[in-house]
Formats: C-alpha cells, sequence, structure tokens
C-alpha cells in the first residue's frame, strides 16, 4: 500500500483510505455515497439487540462520525463507545493478502481510544461472534 496523504477532515480519506484499498470494491459503496447507517436489529436472533452485522458498516459509520466531531459537527459526547456486534454471526474478513486473497470486510479501526467492541448485549462468550480471517486490524 503507497502513502496515504490527510489534507482535509472533510473527506473520508484519513483513516478511511488506508483501510479501503484493501477492501475488495464489492463491498464498498460508490464513490461519494459514504453516509451514517447506524446499528440495526439483529434480527435473526433476537430483536431486542441491537448492532452491527457487518464491519465494514460499523467502521464507517465510526470514521464519519470521527469526522463529524472534528469538523465540529457532532459533540465528541455523543459519539458511542460501545460498538454492538450482531451475536452468533461469522465476521469474515477475508484471508492474508500476501498470498494473494482479498480482504472482505474493512478491519476494525477504533478511531477513539475508549472503543469498545462487544459481541451481543453483554459481550459474553456465549453470543459467539467469530471475526475470521483479515489481513490486518487497525
Amino acid at each position: 500500500m503507497g502513502f496515504i496523504s490527510c489534507t482535509t477532515a472533510r473527506r473520508l480519506g484519513c483513516l478511511a483510505a488506508a483501510a479501503l484499498t484493501k477492501v475488495g470494491a464489492e463491498s464498498l459503496p460508490a464513490e461519494g455515497s459514504f453516509r451514517y447507517v447506524g446499528p440495526k436489529n439483529c434480527s435473526t436472533v433476537d430483536a431486542t439487540i441491537v448492532g452491527y452485522d457487518n464491519i465494514t458498516t460499523m467502521t464507517i459509520d465510526m470514521l464519519l462520525m470521527s469526522i463529524s466531531v472534528t469538523e465540529g459537527s457532532m459533540d465528541r459526547d455523543d459519539v458511542p463507545g460501545v460498538y454492538t456486534l450482531c451475536p452468533h454471526k461469522t465476521f469474515r474478513l477475508g484471508r492474508e493478502l500476501p498470498t494473494g486473497g482479498n480482504q472482505e470486510m474493512m478491519p476494525f479501526v477504533p478511531v477513539f481510544e475508549d472503543t469498545v467492541f462487544q459481541c451481543g448485549k453483554d459481550g459474553r462468550l456465549e453470543d459467539e461472534c467469530v471475526v475470521e480471517g483479515g489481513y490486518r486490524q487497525g
């Protein structure tokens, strides 16, 4: 991967560019269409749990919130510290890139130092989130 230059917080650039360059194009939104999606009901398991079933979506949401904080359009206290992954799900990130694999989802990129990723409502082992593969985590 080449050097990524960051010139403005307005562009998704900085943090995302490094991750996006290694993710398969089919898993990304079209250029210029990045938008906050937010967590959704994990309806396949328990509709009372609100979380993410896609790490790429979660990472883009976090990056967009960090840009909003940087630009002053969002207060840092309004950014959640805990990000919930839908339980009983395997998150396939892909294979190692040096062996010809493809990164299928963006890596975890904790944009703030107090970011916590948890599986299910309480982060219990029994909730069985599996993160498989991937080349590098942020």
